[in-house]
């Protein structure tokens, strides 16, 4: 048995029509086609359940990180915000009589005043990179000469804290394509703490990644700066990667060699 359908077209088409024309399978044809389309769409229906999930995990995971990063600002902010407030008052009310307890005060209000601009800094780059809105102008240039750049504007910052540095670059180090401003800010010293879970060393360069909850870390920070050091080396055509060490974990930066 066999089944037909006609179909006439609207105007303009009018004049032609559409023919289809089934026709019965035997039944061991059927049942073996039916067998493999059942087969066909349970397959289909697992893979699109499994991507749906990946989909939402992902998702969730993501908000999550946002919240927390939400979270990690406004503790951010609100501690030097804080302590601004508190030491501006009590200078303001001549609490402080004694000059060298003034001074300490001053030098704390500028000091978070410093880690609030870099806090807004961070955010301000990190949602200019997102949207592709940071310009760059990746030049041929001398890594050495820009490390002892950073170098010394560092160095009465680390001397005060009690520590000494020391720089060492090859000579047959070769000039680089970067952009001089970035370089500057993905600059990192070794970090000689406790390192980073294997499973966690591409992660940590993911938004808002922090590696302790945000209810019982004891680590300060927003969870985007590793996101904006692996940005900015990207844009300069080069790749970024963290490497455990004993002790400690190291962030290796690689940059094309200047053409």
């Amino acid at each position: 048995k066999a089944y037909a359908f006609t179909h006439e077209l609207a105007p303009p088409l009018d004049s032609q029509r559409v023919f289809l024309r089934l026709s019965r399978l035997d039944d061991e044809d059927a049942s073996s086609t039916l067998y493999g389309l059942a087969a066909l769409l349970g397959a289909a229906a697992v893979l699109g359940l499994f991507a749906l999930y990946r989909m939402v995990a992902v998702q969730v995971l993501f908000a999550e990180r946002r919240n927390n990063f939400v979270a990690a600002v406004t503790h951010e902010l609100k501690t030097p915000l804080t302590a601004i407030r508190m030491y501006g008052e009590m200078l303001r009310d001549g609490m402080v009589q004694d000059e060298a307890t003034r001074q300490e005060y001053y030098a704390t209000i500028t000091g978070e005043g410093e880690r609030l601009t870099r806090l807004i800094n961070n955010v301000m780059e990190h949602a200019q990179l997102r949207r592709g809105e940071r310009p760059m102008q990746v030049v041929r240039a001398n890594v050495g000469e820009t490390v002892r750049e950073v170098l010394d504007l560092m160095t009465p910052h680390i001397e005060r804290e009690g520590f000494a540095v020391t720089l060492d670059v090859p000579s047959s180090l070769p000039a680089v394509q970067l952009d001089v401003d970035a370089f500057k800010q993905v600059l990192f010293v070794r970090d000689f703490g406790p390192g980073i879970a294997e499973g966690q060393l591409q992660t940590i360069f993911e938004p808002f990644f922090r590696g302790e909850s945000e209810l019982t870390r004891r680590q300060k920070g927003t969870g985007i700066g590793l996101t904006l050091v692996r940005d900015l080396v990207e844009r300069m055509n080069g790749y970024v990667r963290g490497i455990n060490r004993s002790p400690g974990l190291e962030i290796r930066i690689a940059l094309s060699p200047a053409r």
